[in-house]
């Protein structure tokens, strides 16, 4: 991989499971609320390891709301609501199309089985399918399929670093490629109220199932639009700031990638702002 190809592939995973801040759970009766943006703008993909361009420029766009609720000191419960919109612009100037909805809902539990100075969880998410879907245009807004994905958290902080890494395994239905995940991210408070945050993320397809031959995912393979066996392994930056400690703040960040497979080839930003209770 080329310094040039590095800064070129960039991605952004919209609505795939992402973990929640490591092993760490709210508290009995807390809440965190974010609301966040992501967008990524292309006109390439690479393909069974193979780069394409496309006829069409593509735009996906999500917003997106998630929120974590403690049950009791160690089990929190979550949800994310992610709703797209997809648009297809054709470089000829033809009709341009476009689908709109909502993405794979996905609701999560965490607990937290160890909490000394090394803290440990485990959890599950759950991803729904509902999506919306355009066969004739090659639009979709997310993974025909759901998804159990359980995992393990482990991580540690002090008073300016903190630095977790998660394992999971996702079991997908509808003859979707099965995957290991692997999240890790090491924060670093540098300002009184900012963090500067480094994430190392991996993505894998252990097997390789029916639906990735099917002529469904075909269509979808053309536009890179949540086609099977979507792999990488990636590098992301992001900042923290808190303007209310411990209350209220804000984080932006883009992801870059070393490898991509059956994925967009673009760059992306996202950014979110949440509050605590």
């Amino acid at each position: 991989m080329t310094l040039k190809n590095f800064y070129i592939i960039l991605l952004l995973l919209f609505c795939t499971l992402q973990f929640a801040q490591g092993p760490w759970t709210q508290g009995k009766n807390k809440s965190y609320f974010q609301a966040g943006f992501s967008g990524i703008f292309y006109d390439r993909i690479r393909i069974d390891e193979k780069n394409a361009s496309l006829s069409s420029s593509i735009s996906d766009i999500t917003s997106q709301l998630y929120s974590e609720y403690g049950i009791t000191n160690t089990l929190d419960v979550s949800l994310n609501i992610p709703y797209k919109n997809t648009t297809a612009t054709p470089k000829d100037g033809s009709k341009i199309n476009s689908i709109t909805g909502f993405s794979n809902i996905t609701i999560g539990f965490k607990y937290k089985i160890h909490d000394q100075k090394w803290k440990v969880a485990t959890g599950l998410f759950y991803s729904t399918n509902t999506i919306k879907s355009n066969d004739m245009i090659a639009l979709r807004t997310g993974y025909d399929a759901t998804t159990i994905l359980p995992y393990l958290a482990v991580g540690t902080s002090n008073n300016k670093l903190y630095y977790f890494i998660n394992l999971g395994y996702g079991y997908m239905s509808n003859n979707y490629t099965d995957y290991v995940k692997i999240d890790s991210e090491i924060g670093y408070k540098f300002l009184r109220k900012t963090h500067i945050i480094l994430n190392l993320d991996l993505k894998k397809v252990v097997n390789e199932e029916k639906y990735f031959e099917s002529v469904s995912n075909a269509i979808y393979k053309s536009t890179a639009i949540y086609s099977d066996k979507q792999e990488f392994y990636s590098i992301g930056l992001k900042l923290n700031h808190e303007f209310i400690t411990n209350k209220l703040g804000l984080n932006i960040g883009a992801i870059g990638a070393f490898y991509v497979n059956n994925l967009p080839v673009a760059p992306a930003i996202h950014s979110g702002i949440y509050y605590k209770i």
